[in-house]
């Protein structure tokens, strides 16, 4: 009791009466409460913020590597339109092998949510396809490729060149042994597997031999009867096999020779498959070479995906499985949904969402 009459008489004493210091308590707590909800509201606009601009840098990156795929889907180093003929062993049985017969045959290929992705299981297990999304299978030439410089398409040897067997005009042209190539001129192309391409050699051969390896030496239709010879005019040669012709010899300045080009071919596919975090993630599979083995490897491009849709320009845009004539697409618009990897609402649950939708022209379609 004296001690409360002693404090108190010290307040007095002191200038300040019991009601003006709890005054000053009461401003003093509404003043941090006041800075309180102004730090946590700056935090949560601070938190909704940051989550957005990782929103839409994961989009800038998924779609910038993505629209390097697309805007060469189906590209050659020659004429668009052209006869591909594919003379792997196993054309048509693996998504990376390449159409087999005319031109643009599943070079662009897309899949509906509910269609079947070759190779790829739907499911919940984490590398598996997502149920409900799309997916897109795109192959072209990697580069504008490298000038044939010779070409001996024949059983014998021709000089120098061994049979089937091309010589590049340069040693750097970045083909190895096992690499899918595609070979082409103004009348048509052909995809084989490289052989025989020795460090510093600019002569790679085409022989039936590798995994999965070619079915045949002539890189021509099946039925053909001729020995095509890429570097010649229409594909035309001496019988001898020494030179080129022209079907029309009476010509005073006949062109015999035609300019060929070969590439590296590009094989990839985008679809949206569970991650090990918990969620799902767009993804990109490549055909890769690694030391002469062929294998398909998966890579992630960008995690927490909400959707992956995907509509094909024809005559107009349509979903995959109305499309008539994948040759004809000539357009892709890409509609993505993408989410924060954590929640930014006070409920610990809600995460911010953006959805972004792009149009990728097929360069080989429109040039």
């Amino acid at each position: 009791m004296s001690q409360s009459m002693s404090n108190h008489r010290g307040l007095r004493s002191a200038g300040f009466s019991v009601v003006e210091v709890l005054v000053s308590l009461v401003l003093g707590l509404l003043i941090v409460g006041a800075a309180l909800t102004v730090f946590l509201s700056n935090r949560q606009t601070y938190r909704v913020a940051e989550a957005l601009a990782r929103i839409q840098e994961s989009s800038r990156a998924s779609f910038e590597i993505m629209a390097r795929d697309l805007r060469a889907g189906g590209l050659n180093p020659c004429e668009a339109g052209i006869p591909i003929y594919n003379v792997l062993s196993n054309a048509g049985t693996v998504w990376w092998s390449g159409p087999d017969g005319t031109a643009g045959d599943n070079f662009v290929l897309g899949f509906e949510s509910a269609t079947t992705l070759p190779g790829v299981a739907t499911g919940s297990s984490v590398g598996q396809r997502v149920a409900g999304t799309d997916a897109l299978q795109l192959i072209s030439a990697q580069s504008r490729g490298v000038v044939v410089g010779d070409h001996n398409p024949r059983t014998s040897s021709r000089g120098a060149l061994a049979a089937f067997t091309m010589a590049l005009n340069t040693t750097s042209h970045g083909i190895v042994t096992n690499d899918i190539v595609l070979v082409c001129d103004f009348q048509q192309g052909a995809i084989f597997q490289a052989r025989g391409v020795a460090s510093g050699s600019a002569n790679i051969r085409h022989a039936v031999s590798g995994n999965p390896g070619n079915s045949r030496n002539k890189l021509d239709n099946a039925a053909s009867t001729i020995f095509y010879r890429y570097g010649c005019f229409q594909g035309l040669e001496t019988v001898a096999g020494d030179a080129c012709r022209d079907p029309d010899p009476s010509r005073v300045d006949p062109p015999r020779q035609w300019p060929a080009l070969i590439a590296e071919l590009s094989a990839s596919r985008w679809y949206v498959a569970n991650n090990s975090q918990g969620n799902s993630s767009l993804v990109r599979e490549t055909l890769q070479n690694n030391a002469g083995t062929l294998s398909v490897v998966q890579v992630e491009v960008v995690r927490n995906v909400v959707a992956f849709q995907l509509q094909y320009l024809e005559d107009t845009y349509k979903d995959a499985d109305s499309v008539i004539n994948w040759s004809d697409v000539s357009a892709v618009r890409v509609n993505l949904t993408l989410q924060s990897d954590e929640a930014v609402a006070d409920d610990g649950v809600t995460r911010a969402q953006r959805n972004f939708v792009h149009t990728l022209a097929l360069r080989g379609r429109t040039e």
